[in-house]
């Protein structure tokens, strides 16, 4: 299959049906979110600043402040890592074949010291007319799972869930 799109792409390179079906196709949850868990568990911020969409790197005042409160919200160092689930939160397509699609995947970790949390990444797994937010992560959050709080929240200014320019 991934023959086929590839070829297809060679094709028809502005063909917006073509790139959103690849970009479907490659980009899964299961694909890409477990990238980003290990940079997550690794603590390597450049890397996470890298995998974060424009929005919030434009729009986020400290954002290396901001990264370090993340990590410091986690109690310890990350011991396991398990997929919960992924969905598609949000999908559009609009007249003109413009298609984004977002994925929101759950991951339950546990640290060292013993705590639990609930990892949320929304990302941007298809983006016809926008191939550089591709794969861009839109919000981080973290939740306690004892009493399922928020106790972090990263996110963009606009587009998350929602359509964007």
């Amino acid at each position: 299959m991934l023959v086929l799109f590839s070829v297809l792409i060679v094709l028809f390179p502005s063909n917006l049906d073509v790139i959103a079906s690849y970009q479907e196709y490659h980009n899964t949850a299961e694909r890409y979110s477990p990238a980003i868990m290990e940079v997550i568990k690794a603590k390597d911020i450049p890397e996470l600043k890298a995998l974060l969409c424009d929005n919030i790197k434009e729009n986020t005042k400290k954002l290396d402040s901001q990264l370090k409160k993340f990590y410091k919200t986690i109690d310890g160092n990350i011991t396991s890592i398990s997929m919960v689930y992924s969905w598609v939160c949000y999908q559009e397509r609009m007249d003109d074949k413009r298609v984004i699609h977002q994925d929101d995947t759950q991951y339950y970790i546990t640290t060292d010291t013993g705590k639990e949390y609930s990892i949320h990444i929304v990302y941007e797994n298809v983006n016809n007319f926008n191939q550089k937010e591709v794969n861009k992560i839109r919000r981080l959050y973290i939740m306690t799972v004892q009493v399922w709080e928020t106790i972090y929240d990263l996110s963009a200014t606009e587009g998350v869930r929602a359509w964007h320019e």
